[in-house]
C-alpha cells in the first residue's frame, strides 16, 4: 500500500504536476491521521469494555461478600438478643454464677466478621471510579465506613466493660475464698463499681443490637443498589 502511494507521488513529480502532488500529499496525510484516530477510538472502546467487564465482576464479588455479611449480622442479632435476655434473667436470679465457665466469664465483644476484601480490592484497582450513581457511592460509604466503625466502637466498649466485670468477679473470688460463688455475686451486687460496670455493659449490649439492626438494613439496601447498577450496565 505504501509503495502504491509512493509510485503515484513519483509519477506526479515526474510529470511536473507539483500542485496536484501537494494536494495529494495533504490528502494522504489526512487519511493517515483519520486512520490513527479510528485506531485510537477502537482501542479506547476495547479498553472501556474491558474496564466495564472488570467493574461488573467486582460488583458481583462485593455482592457475594455482602450476602455472607448478612448471615453473620443476622446471627449476631439473634444470638445477641437471646444472650441479653439470658444475662438479665440470671442477674435477677440466684443462678447468675455457676462456675468460671458461666456467663460472666463469657462477656466480651460479639463475633462479627465483615468481609470487605472485595470492596478493598475494587478500590485499589480504581474500578469503583466507574460508579455513576451517587446513591451507590453514598451507600458504599455508609456501610463500609460509617456502619462498620459504629459497630466496632460498640464491640470495643462491650469488651472493655466485660473485662472490667470479669476482673471484679475474679478478684472478689480470690478475696472471698471461703464464700460460695452465689455469695460472692451477692456481695458484688452490693458494690457500686460492679453495678456501674454491669449497667454500662447491659446498655452497651442493647446499643450494639440496635446498631447491628441498622447495619443489616444498610446491608440490604446496598445489595439492592448494586443489583440496580448491574441491571443498568448489563
Amino acid at each position: 500500500m505504501i509503495k502504491f502511494f509512493r509510485k503515484i507521488r513519483q509519477d506526479l513529480l515526474s510529470k511536473g504536476k507539483t500542485g496536484k502532488y501537494f494536494k495529494y500529499a495533504i490528502g494522504e496525510i489526512v487519511l493517515v491521521v483519520i486512520g490513527i484516530l479510528i485506531a485510537l477510538q477502537i482501542n479506547n472502546l476495547n479498553e472501556q469494555k474491558k474496564l466495564t467487564k472488570e467493574y461488573i465482576s467486582d460488583l458481583n464479588a462485593i455482592k457475594e461478600n455482602l450476602e455472607k455479611d448478612a448471615i453473620v449480622i443476622s446471627g449476631n442479632i439473634k444470638n445477641g438478643s437471646r444472650y441479653a435476655k439470658e444475662f438479665l434473667e440470671r442477674i435477677n436470679s440466684n443462678s447468675f454464677i455457676v462456675d468460671e465457665s458461666s456467663i460472666i466469664m463469657q462477656l466480651g465483644r460479639p463475633t462479627l466478621y465483615i468481609d470487605n476484601s472485595s470492596y478493598i480490592n475494587a478500590k485499589n484497582k480504581n474500578t469503583l471510579n466507574l460508579i455513576q450513581s451517587d446513591s451507590l457511592k453514598n451507600v458504599f460509604h455508609e456501610y463500609y465506613i460509617r456502619q462498620i466503625e459504629r459497630v466496632q466502637s460498640s464491640a470495643d466498649n462491650l469488651e472493655k466493660y466485660g473485662n472490667m466485670l470479669k476482673q471484679n468477679y475474679l478478684e472478689s473470688g480470690r478475696y472471698y475464698e471461703d464464700l460460695s460463688k452465689i455469695e460472692i455475686m451477692n456481695s458484688l451486687m452490693k458494690q457500686g463499681p460492679f453495678i456501674d460496670y454491669l449497667d454500662l455493659y447491659i446498655n452497651e449490649r442493647e446499643t450494639t443490637l440496635k446498631k447491628l439492626k441498622v447495619m443489616k438494613d444498610v446491608n440490604t439496601k446496598l445489595i439492592e443498589t448494586i443489583d440496580a447498577e448491574l441491571k443498568q450496565i448489563e
